[in-house]
Formats: C-alpha cells, structure tokens, sequence
C-alpha cells in the first residue's frame, strides 16, 4: 500500500480544483464562407464586429455547455440585407437558401453595440425553466445544434419607433442550423454557474480539512472567479 503524506494529498486536491475555478471562455477570431469553407482574415472594421459578435455568442455558449460558433459570410449579407431595410420583424426565411434562426434587437437614447444586443437577447434566461421549456432568442443563442452565425447593424433607423425618439441601432443575427426547433434539446441543463458553484463549496471543504482559513479561499476567489453565480 503506497503512503501519499497528508499534506502531498491536499495540495494535489486544491491544485485540481483550482484548475477547474479559473476556467475562462474566449472565441477564435477566425471565420469560415460557409460555401467553400475558406479560413477569411481580415483586420477592418467589419472584422472586428465580427470578433465582437462571435465572443458575445461564445462567451454565452461556454456557460451552457455548448460548442463555440463559427462565422458564415452568407448570413452575414443576409443579415446585413435586412438591418439596412430597417426591418424590425423576422424575415421569415427569405434572406438565405438554408433554413436559418434568427434575432432582432433594436434601441435608441445611446449607443446599443454588440455586446449590448447580445445581451439584450439574453433577457428570457432567467425566467427559462427547463422542465417546461419555450423557445426564445436566449434558447436560440444557446442552441446546441446551431454551428455558424452571421450578424449585421444599422445605426441609422428612422422607421422602427416615433420620430421623437431619434434614429435607433438595428442588430440583425442569423444562425444556422436554426434553433427552437420542437423535439431537440436546447442545451446542456447543469450550467457553468453550478459547475463553479459545487468546485467552490469542495474547494472550501478541503481548504478547511487542510487546515487552510476560510478567508484565504475567499481572497483567491475574488481574484480568479467572479462569486456572484447568478445574477
């Protein structure tokens, strides 16, 4: 019987599990024509929309357990087709050949960028509920199955609300395969905010098995995780 010494077994324990609470999401600035599958590299403006378009999805995917989206070029112009005919309804499927998702957000008073949009379409998580689930632009973002997306904007839309309230910002996203579809499963139910959830409460256990203050958890923590798991 091999003998591990105490200490040699907390640290190892902590080490993994610190690991694992450091855990951080990103999306690769690269994108694919979703017809000859060309790598595109670019570095204009519409570039780093896309990167910004692509992180908001992906960040939000990572926390559901779903794979991260690649950019398609044809549901980028379809995209933009729209945002520059102010259209603030769903286009029902006339803007690509293959079935596609889709959502709108629009706003005026400010500047509505991407990450604002995105979060914008994030705004049914709360109320979802997995053992009756509906389908939203929230269950759409986080849509297993969806594996590219293309999204555009038009900061100059005068038809959407009253004159009064100024031109508004129009953000136009499309994905496919499409989401919310009947019968498939959305996303992965044990969210990353459990996931961090249960790795704290074990990593504390084994701080204070250890012998390690309570406290000293509580300083790393703030530096490597946020603690505020839901919002």
């Amino acid at each position: 019987m091999v003998f591990i010494p105490f200490f040699i077994l907390c640290a190892s324990i902590l080490s993994i599990l610190g690991v694992f609470l450091q855990v951080q999401v990103y999306a690769a600035p690269v994108f694919r024509n979703s017809t000859d599958d060309t790598i595109i590299v670019s570095r204009d403006d519409s570039y780093l929309d896309m990167t910004q378009y692509l992180s908001a999805h992906n960040t939000i995917r990572a926390l559901h357990g779903a794979s991260l989206l690649t950019w398609s070029e044809d549901l980028a112009a379809g995209a933009q087709t729209w945002a520059d005919a102010c259209n603030f309804k769903h286009s029902d499927g006339v803007l690509s050949e293959v079935p596609y998702g889709e959502n709108l957000a629009a706003a005026t008073g400010g500047e509505f960028d991407i990450n604002a949009a995105v979060e914008s379409f994030m705004g049914d998580e709360e109320s979802y509920d997995p053992s009756s689930p509906t389908f939203s632009d929230f269950t759409q973002i986080v849509w297993k199955n969806t594996t590219i997306v293309g999204c555009a904007y038009n900061t100059q839309c005068g038809n959407i609300f009253p004159t009064s309230s100024g031109m508004a910002t129009l953000h136009v996203c499309l994905y496919n395969p499409p989401g919310n579809v009947v019968g498939e499963a959305e996303y992965v139910s044990f969210s990353f905010y459990e996931l961090k959830a249960n790795l704290a409460f074990h990593h504390n256990f084994f701080l204070t098995l250890c012998g390690v203050s309570t406290s000293f958890l509580l300083v790393q923590a703030s530096v490597f995780f946020d603690l505020r798991f839901v919002k």
